[in-house]
């Protein structure tokens, strides 16, 4: 952009366009030269302290639902209330078009949320969400008993045993049973 003149100086300098900002600021008109070398100021420029104030990216404490896209929400709870131990937190009833149930893990934190009806992504579409156990083989049998078969199971993954299965719907969970780290040698 420019005109002419403009295009011959910047040829006739080397290097980068950051350079020919910097000399244009030096040499050219007072009002000009803060109109060539201002920009768009984002997050990306604000001083690091600064930053923290507003995007600190620690002010996430935890996951606090996830959402389980199903088809019947009480055939689905056979499952994750009766099979896997969860517990109803808020049920919050039948509408013409939905309802939703905000189940708890029995060791509390994260719950989950069955929807049916208004969650844009079809029943059956939930992947890679991990229940971690204490005791992957009691887990399994609770499964089995529960008329749920596990997809795979790998009893030396690199984090722990680890186990997929899927609920009547599709979605695709799996158990984890976290690796024992080995204590420390005393030196």
């Amino acid at each position: 952009p420019g005109t002419l003149c403009t295009r011959r100086y910047r040829k006739q300098i080397t290097g980068a366009r950051g350079a020919y900002r910097r000399r244009r600021a030096h040499h050219g008109k007072p009002g000009r030269a803060n109109t060539l070398r201002r920009r768009n100021t984002t997050a990306r420029d604000a001083p690091r302290a600064a930053r923290r104030a507003y995007c600190d990216p620690m002010s996430i404490s935890r996951i606090a639902s996830i959402t389980v896209p199903v088809a019947d929400i009480d055939r689905a709870l056979v499952l994750y209330r009766d099979t896997l131990g969860f517990s109803i937190f808020r049920d919050l009833g039948d509408t013409p078009e939905s309802r939703a149930v905000h189940l708890t893990a029995p060791g509390g934190g994260t719950t989950i949320t069955l929807m049916d009806g208004t969650v844009d992504a079809p029943a059956g579409s939930l992947r890679g969400a991990v229940l971690q156990v204490r005791d992957i083989a009691a887990a399994l049998g609770c499964l089995r008993w529960g008329g749920v078969t596990e997809h795979w199971f790998d009893a030396h993954a690199p984090g722990g045993p680890a186990a997929l299965f899927a609920d009547a719907d599709g979605n695709v969970w799996t158990l984890w049973q976290p690796a024992e780290v080995p204590a420390p040698i005393a030196a």
